[in-house]
Formats: C-alpha cells, structure tokens, sequence
C-alpha cells in the first residue's frame, strides 16, 4: 500500500525500523475512514487499538484532494510527523475513502501491541 510505504520510508530516513501492517487495525482505520467521509467531520477515533491490549496507540486523520497530499501535509506537521516517528510504534493500520464531494480522508493508526 502507498501509504504504508512512505510511512516506512519517512521512518528509514529517521533511522527507525518499518511498521508492519496489522488486519486488524487495518480494519479499524478503515472503518474509521469511511465514517469520516460519510459524515463530512475532520475528528478522531476513540477506539484506537480497541478491544486489544497495547502499550502505546496513536493515529492521524486528514482530509485532502488525494492521499499524497494528505501524506505530505501529514509530514509537515510535526504532531504527525511524531506519529510517523515515533520509534514506540510497531504496526500500522491505515484507511482510505473518499465522499460524495470527492475528498479524500486517510486514517493512519499506530501501535505498539502489549
């Protein structure tokens, strides 16, 4: 998945190890993603890493044109890019989906599973 990749290439150039995807938080971000795009509000989820135990959980929301310039604003901010980063992290869920307006909303969700 691009997502993940640029993701994981950002963390190389930080000296951090890649994140590898989990189903499971996978599913979740995407969920989260679609009901973003269904309901037209920039917020976040309070069910990171629900339902299974973890040590650290953290995640990204952003709504843009298209994933890449999500990405990027992503990596331009610094509260996402500490996301991105954070070497406490080691898998990642992400979710991609667009409205009715044809806005793009991606959810990355970060992890540490316990």
């Amino acid at each position: 998945m691009a997502v993940v990749s640029a993701v994981n290439a950002r963390r190389a150039r930080a000296g951090d190890a890649p994140l590898a995807i989990d189903a499971n938080l996978d599913a979740t971000a995407q969920s989260w993603a679609q009901e973003l795009a269904r309901s037209g509000v920039l917020r976040h989820s309070a069910s990171v890493g629900a339902g299974r135990p973890y040590t650290v959980a953290g995640e990204n929301v952003g709504m843009g044109t298209s994933v890449d310039q999500i990405s990027s604003a992503f990596e331009h901010s610094a509260p996402h890019l500490a996301n991105i980063v954070d070497r406490r992290y080691t898998v990642i869920g992400i979710g991609v989906a667009t409205d009715s307006r044809g806005r793009v909303w991606v959810v990355q969700q970060f992890m540490k599973p316990a």
